[in-house]
């Protein structure tokens, strides 16, 4: 081919290009080949500048939940508790992005029935992304262990609660709970099972008794062991007295405590507002 010469296309390629010029011509108007052609680079250009538009991507962790709407049937465990998830979205709206919202959250009504099963993980699960794209899970699937729901009526099972903090100087504290606390626990049939077989107490929360100069009355909430089994606790606090003595060993005699008022006397009364002008009377005297 001479130099400066314009390469020219294959006789055959020419004739389909051609039949096809013809074609848009025909069906979109006198300009339908640059009509058709448009279109073409128009797309071109929109999925070759759309990855920098809203193709940004980034990674968080995010906890996984899965719950039971069955009350007959209990979610003993669950695994993996924590999965990454892959979102995709304009680069304003992965900076501004509030990662605190993501779970991946799976509540149903499981059937009636025990052992293990497995549920997917992925987009329809994801809970908080807004207006964010799913692109990919690090878990595809949550492996969950079931069991019948029971309930355990028990009396006397609260442990009385640990105390934290001093009374004032020379005094000392106890602590005791009322006796015949009935409390009713429900959770897996065969984690109840094993607690009460163990014997432990259900613990409860410490009693702060820092300062403190009489004793008092207070509600002691009511601690769920994680790996018990238990989903609940009614009540969930129950009542506790601590008994505060106090042993003071230097009493210095000093005077009675008496009434301010008899004391100080009150505070004087702001004097009335004096009249700036007298009002004039109907005569206008």
């Amino acid at each position: 081919m001479a130099p400066g010469s314009v390469p020219r296309l294959p006789s055959g390629l020419a004739a389909r290009l051609g039949r096809l010029q013809a074609l848009f011509v025909r069906a979109f108007g006198p300009n339908g080949d640059l009509k058709v052609l448009s279109v073409l680079l128009a797309a071109i250009l929109f999925f070759a500048i759309r990855p920098f538009a809203v193709g940004n991507t980034k990674t968080w962790d995010l906890p996984v939940r899965v719950a039971s709407t069955n009350p007959y049937v209990t979610v003993v465990d669950f695994a993996p508790k924590t999965t990454s998830v892959t979102l995709r979205g304009p680069r304003n709206k992965i900076d501004s992005f509030d990662p605190t919202q993501l779970a991946m959250e799976i509540e149903e009504p499981f059937p009636d029935t025990e052992g293990r099963v497995f549920r997917p993980l992925g987009a329809r699960t994801l809970h908080g992304a807004g207006a964010l794209k799913f692109l990919s899970c690090q878990a595809d699937k949550v492996r969950v262990e079931l069991d019948y729901t029971g309930t355990w009526e028990t009396t006397n099972l609260v442990a009385v609660p640990a105390l934290s903090g001093r009374p004032v100087e020379g005094g000392t504290a106890t602590v005791r709970l009322a006796d015949g606390a009935v409390v009713v626990v429900k959770g897996s049939i065969r984690k109840l099972n094993a607690f009460r077989d163990t014997g432990l107490l259900l613990p409860t929360e410490p009693v702060d008794v820092e300062g403190k100069t009489a004793s008092f009355d207070v509600p002691v909430a009511i601690k769920i062991p994680a790996d018990s089994g238990i989903t609940s606790v009614e009540p969930q606090a129950v009542l506790a007295h601590v008994d505060i003595s106090i042993a003071v060993t230097n009493r210095t005699e000093t005077a009675a405590p008496g009434l301010l008022k008899d004391v100080e006397p009150p505070p004087a009364a702001a004097p009335a507002a004096e009249e700036a002008e007298a009002v004039p009377d109907a005569a206008g005297e």
